[in-house]
């Protein structure tokens, strides 16, 4: 079992000295070396046993030596993996978070330039701009941070209007009648929360839903979300290859939407789980710091 613990040089000097010490007890002339605590052996039969047992457990040392080596570098792989999914999604957010605010600029000049412009305008722009503003600074903040993401906390009703308004254009009604909405304060990054609910409305938008409702129940601990849409449902082969990229049955689809989505959840520190029920459903659970 030396090589296991002690490496190859070490275990081979621990044999050597065996080997030594099982000689000198069968052939010295010394009678200390021939006490009642030592057995008559055969030096030849025990030598090749336990030489035979060395070169296995080198052997067999070796290869959970490369073993290890092979577990090291698939986790380092897999560190990496999920740093480049952080980085995607951190940056897919950040492009719809700061395209909404812009679009809103973008509008305000054009009436001002036009002379049609009104004090609400500069209001508009003033608001735009600050949105703009705390997009970078928590972008500056991820990018800062190479081994996690920059937690902080994320007022929900502030995340879900904004997602609303990007998503006017869609034929979608977004139910958000909650009476307490303003005090649900979710652990995260902001950037990731709009692109995880943008993901899943959009995608409920592409299936056809009409409306999608964004409940949630307090669990003490956390808080567990529930979007749900009055579409199709998610087909058979979605629901069985959950958690999988490239999971889709939308001739034109990636199947990369809810895949985000699972990965942005993960990021976050919580669970996400989907099924039928009238309608696609999606629970989601977070830590609740409200």
């Amino acid at each position: 079992m030396a090589p296991l613990f002690l490496g190859i040089k070490k275990s081979f000097a621990l044999l050597i000295l065996s080997l030594g010490s099982l000689y000198l007890q069968k052939f010295s002339y010394f009678q200390f070396w021939h006490t009642s605590d030592f057995l008559e052996v055969d030096f030849s039969s025990t030598a090749i046993v336990m030489v035979a047992l060395w070169f296995f457990m080198s052997w067999l040392a070796y290869i959970l030596n490369r073993y290890r080596n092979d577990m090291e570098e698939l986790a380092r792989r897999d560190l990496r993996v999920s740093r480049l999914q952080a980085i995607g999604s951190l940056t897919s957010g950040f492009c719809h978070e700061l395209g909404t605010p812009m679009g809103s600029m973008r509008l305000a000049v054009d009436r001002i330039k036009s002379g049609r412009g009104k004090d609400f305008d500069y209001q508009v722009l003033d608001e735009s701009l600050r949105k703009c503003e705390m997009a970078l600074q928590s972008m500056v903040r991820q990018s800062h941070n190479e081994h996690k993401m920059d937690f902080e906390e994320v007022p929900l009703e502030e995340v879900l209007q904004d997602v609303a308004s990007t998503l006017a254009s869609e034929s979608i009604n977004i139910d958000l009648t909650w009476s307490n909405l303003e005090k649900v304060i979710l652990e995260g990054s902001r950037i990731s929360f709009f692109r995880l609910f943008y993901d899943l409305v959009h995608n409920s938008a592409e299936a056809s839903a009409t409306k999608v409702k964004i409940s949630f129940r307090n669990m003490g601990e956390n808080l567990v979300f529930e979007v749900k849409d009055n579409g199709p449902g998610f087909p058979a082969s979605v629901i069985e290859n959950f958690g999988s990229p490239f999971n889709s049955t939308k001739s034109d689809g990636m199947g990369i939407g809810l895949y985000n989505a699972l990965t942005y959840v993960d990021l976050l520190g919580g669970f996400m789980k989907i099924h039928n029920d009238n309608g696609a459903v999606i629970e989601m659970s977070f830590r609740n710091i409200s």
